[in-house]
C-alpha cells in the first residue's frame, strides 16, 4: 500500500478527491502477472487517500508508482501552500 494518510492531514475533500483522481489516472495501466491493477481508496479504514493491492505487483512497479505518486502529492501540496 502506498498511503498519503499522513500527508492528507488538514486536506480539503476536494483536494483529496483531485490526488485521488490523479492517482487513478497513475494506476490505470498498472495490471499485476494476473492482470490485476492497483486501486485507490478515499478516506478508507484512516482518513486521506492511499494505493491499495500493490502485492502482486513487481518491485520495480512498485517504485515507479511511488516515485510518481510522490511527486503527485508534492505537486498538489505546493499548489494548497504546504
Amino acid at each position: 500500500m502506498v498511503n498519503y494518510g499522513y500527508d492528507c492531514q488538514g486536506w480539503s475533500e476536494t483536494a483529496k478527491r483531485e490526488l485521488a483522481a490523479e492517482l487513478e489516472k497513475l494506476v490505470a495501466n498498472v495490471r499485476d502477472q494476473n492482470g490485476r491493477q492497483p486501486e485507490v481508496e478515499i478516506n478508507g479504514t484512516y482518513g486521506g487517500v492511499r494505493i491499495r493491492k500493490l502485492t502482486w505487483l513487481t518491485e520495480e512497479q512498485i517504485d515507479k508508482l511511488t516515485i510518481e505518486a510522490d511527486a503527485i502529492v508534492d505537486r498538489i501540496a505546493k499548489r494548497m501552500g504546504r
